[in-house]
């Protein structure tokens, strides 16, 4: 095995290493946009619920005497749908910069494997070049070696015919 054929070993093996690596990082980028369409449809749906239970909190209460205390623990209840809200949108936020970083790391990975392919191709080339070389090569010397047979020949038949002379 020459030089070239180890290095072109070498080569595919690096190229599977990159390939994958970015079925692993495609693999992320899916499980993240999955997580980030849950945290939407969360926060969409606690949004919505929020905005009844509110209304419905304030309904209750609407026309009615109502303590200070009673409309205290109101207005906490309120706060406390919006400080939920805000975590929902938080998770959101994270998830979104997750994602973002899921799909940076796939077109790395992709850039790698591109690079990793292109690499590889060119050692192809090369190995394909090289034998080519060598086959030529060998047909020169079978060529030269017919040659030299085939010189000898002939000079045995001359040397015989000078020798019945």
């Amino acid at each position: 095995m020459t030089v070239l054929n180890e290095l072109l070993g070498l080569k595919r093996y690096r190229e599977d290493k990159a390939e994958m690596a970015l079925a692993r990082s495609r693999l992320a980028l899916s499980e993240v946009t999955k997580r980030k369409e849950e945290a939407q449809r969360a926060l969409v749906s606690y949004q919505q619920w929020s905005e009844t239970h509110e209304r419905e909190i304030y309904g209750a209460v609407y026309g009615r005497i109502v303590r200070p205390r009673d409309l205290e623990h109101l207005r906490e209840d309120v706060v406390m749908l919006r400080v939920k809200e805000r975590a929902l949108n938080e998770t959101l936020t994270n998830v979104e910069a997750e994602r973002t970083q899921a799909d940076t790391a796939v077109r790395d990975s992709r850039t790698a494997h591109e690079r990793a392919t292109r690499t590889r191709e060119k050692f192809v080339q090369l190995v394909e070049a090289q034998s080519e070389e060598i086959r030529v090569e060998a047909e020169r010397k079978e060529d030269v070696e017919l040659e030299d047979l085939y010189s000898v020949t002939r000079d045995r038949e001359d040397w015989e015919e000078r020798d019945d002379e």
